[in-house]
């Protein structure tokens, strides 16, 4: 097993890494989960985004779980409930113009982003936990024909949509 931990396109990473090794042969399924660690400092941290916004912080929960996907080679997907996840990352220019579904989920910490470069984004969990983009890409799931989880690593974005199988 490997952990990924990062504050930046944790899911986008953990994606790649996943998909290297199902390529390389290395696995057959993988188990991902996207979690949320409680630590003294996220709390701190927490608490005191929370404050600077005026939200009330016994009203918001520290965390936002966890969401594990269940991932396999690519020509297995025609048993996959879902479907097929594809992913690309992209710069804030290559989103721009690319012609994105009609709903398109992210993190909450990325909705301003969104917004300046003229996407509109719906966030899944209205907190900025790094896990957050686990629900979106869960919401993404759900209307796989026209949706997709775009996560924001560093400069750049992962667009990952979820292709149904026929």
């Amino acid at each position: 097993y490997t952990t990924i931990c990062q504050l930046h396109g944790p899911l986008l990473a953990a994606l790649q890494t996943a998909g290297c090794w199902l390529n390389e042969g290395r696995v057959k399924k993988i188990l991902l989960g996207v979690v949320d660690e409680k630590t003294a400092l996220l709390e701190t941290n927490t608490l005191r985004l929370l404050e600077r916004k005026g939200v009330a912080s016994d009203l918001i929960p520290l965390g936002e779980g966890a969401c594990f996907f269940l991932l396999g080679p690519a020509d297995e997907v025609k048993d996959a409930q879902y479907g097929a996840l594809e992913f690309e990352t992209l710069s804030a220019q290559e989103l721009q113009q690319t012609e994105l579904p009609e709903h398109n989920f992210c993190a909450a910490r990325s909705l301003r982003i969104m917004t300046e470069l003229g996407i509109t984004a719906t966030a899944v969990q209205q907190t900025d936990m790094v896990c957050a983009a686990g629900p979106a890409l869960v919401a993404a799931a759900k209307q796989p024909s026209d949706s997709c989880c775009i996560e924001q690593a560093g400069k750049n974005f992962g667009l990952i949509s979820v292709k149904e199988m026929g």
